[in-house]
């Protein structure tokens, strides 16, 4: 699969295979999807105020805005025009923010996500069902929830397994860990299947370097860009961790180390905080950040560069998901 996808052709409707996606974000699964050979009939958002954005980039889609715990099974089969178990992939993929909850205690919200999720798949019966879970959020309280929801859906009829994946095992530069649950509906009588690591693995020079001296659309803090004498390129987060004891400094380590240019880059975070540019003294740009995510720079974004750059950096990077997807249909549905 090339580095740089486009979103030119996922609209097309007559592709063999189905999803309904929950907690779509800005579409980034729907692009790797849509390159597995999926059409993804509803993606179900979380704001309103993106729905013109989101209809841009995917106009054969059905984007709708029902919170979760309200959302209708019998609806998503209505609007999706689908029978049931004829779905071929229900993915949910729940903001970072909804696992915080356990931080707090608020473990209800959480379960009542998982009830619903429950209710939907024993009305639909997809074929194969998958959540993606970052694997940093993985406290000892969702654990226990996660556990507790894997084993229902056996009980639901699927067979569930989870493996640990990392992004950059798939032709994404970017170090990003999921926990994620795969369950396939019993009368398939195939297990759950992973896609296996490449052998290869794609750098932050590979994607970056063409664009380096491209505009950015964000200018630097003046203080912090005062501060980059001390932080050379190349420089590791325990040089950084040196210096700032060195200097009587207090910041954020993490937003001055600059190496990762001849490997995958670090996770991106949706903080407002944008990491520094490993070879140039400045912050990195949205579109460095879509590169790293992989998504298509063809796709539309915003006109806020924090919107833009928060809802890209808490995406699923689309080659991820191809991998995925593709695992999937020929592992999956096409021996089905």
């Amino acid at each position: 699969m090339k580095q740089n996808l486009s979103i030119s052709g996922l609209s097309d409707m007559s592709k063999p295979c189905s999803v309904i996606s929950l907690f779509s974000g800005i579409g980034s699964r729907l692009i790797g999807y849509g390159y597995a050979g999926f059409h993804t009939k509803i993606a179900v958002g979380t704001y309103e105020i993106a729905k013109p954005l989101f209809l841009k980039n995917f106009p054969s889609t059905k984007y709708i805005t029902i919170p979760i715990q309200s959302l209708s099974p019998e609806f998503l089969l209505t609007e999706s025009k689908l029978e049931v178990t004829e779905l071929d992939i229900l993915d949910i993929s729940p903001p970072a923010s909804f696992f915080e909850l356990s931080r707090s205690g608020q473990a209800e919200e959480q379960k009542a996500l998982w009830r619903k999720t429950l209710e939907i798949i024993k009305f639909i019966q997809p074929k194969v069902f998958i959540l993606y879970f970052p694997k940093r959020l993985l406290l000892k309280r969702t654990q226990l929830l996660i556990n507790e929801f894997q084993e229902l859906l056996q009980f639901c009829d699927y067979r569930v397994h989870h493996e640990f994946l990392n992004s950059k095992h798939y032709n994404v530069p970017q170090e990003r860990e999921y926990m994620i649950i795969m369950a396939v509906r019993n009368d398939l009588e195939i297990k759950p299947t992973f896609p296996e690591a490449l052998p290869n693995m794609v750098c932050t020079k590979d994607v970056l370097e063409d664009i380096m001296h491209a505009p950015i659309e964000l200018k630097m803090n003046p203080s912090r860009e005062a501060m980059l004498s001390l932080f050379k390129p190349g420089i590791t987060e325990d040089e950084v961790d040196d210096i700032l004891s060195e200097n009587n400094l207090s910041v954020q380590k993490g937003n001055y180390k600059r190496d990762k240019w001849e490997e995958p880059y670090y996770e991106l975070k949706k903080t407002f905080t944008r990491p520094i540019h490993p070879k140039i003294d400045r912050v990195l740009s949205v579109w460095e950040a879509m590169r790293i995510q992989t998504i298509p720079d063809d796709f539309h974004i915003a006109l806020n560069p924090s919107f833009n750059w928060q809802s890209i950096c808490a995406s699923s990077p689309p080659l991820f998901i191809y991998h995925i997807g593709k695992t999937i249909k020929e592992d999956i549905l096409d021996r089905y």
